[in-house]
């Protein structure tokens, strides 16, 4: 996700990374400033072999979304075109 990240700023932009404890949930925010995306391709993200990228295959993300389910997380995507995007990944804490 940071990689896409920094692809959809081309070359020029900023990539912010930032954590907090929400509860029982540790959220980590992906944000960018880049090209952002429709709510059709918002929609699809996640979907095997779905890219905004023209070199990409849309394998990573469909993998990110698999893995943060997998440990009872969750993702909430926001996006503007021409705005960017923020990537608010959720994972819950475990206390042993």
């Amino acid at each position: 996700m940071i990689k896409n990240a920094i692809e959809a700023i081309e070359s020029k932009g900023e990539v912010v990374i930032s954590e907090q404890i929400k509860e029982k949930y540790i959220k980590i925010n992906i944000m960018d400033n880049g090209k952002g995306m429709s709510e059709d391709e918002l929609n699809r993200l996640g979907t095997p072999f779905y890219s905004t990228k023209t070199q990409g295959t849309g394998i990573g993300t469909t993998v990110c979304f698999n893995i943060v389910h997998h440990l009872n997380g969750k993702i909430k995507i926001k996006s503007k075109v021409n705005k960017g995007t923020t990537f608010s990944i959720y994972l819950p804490i475990v206390s042993k």
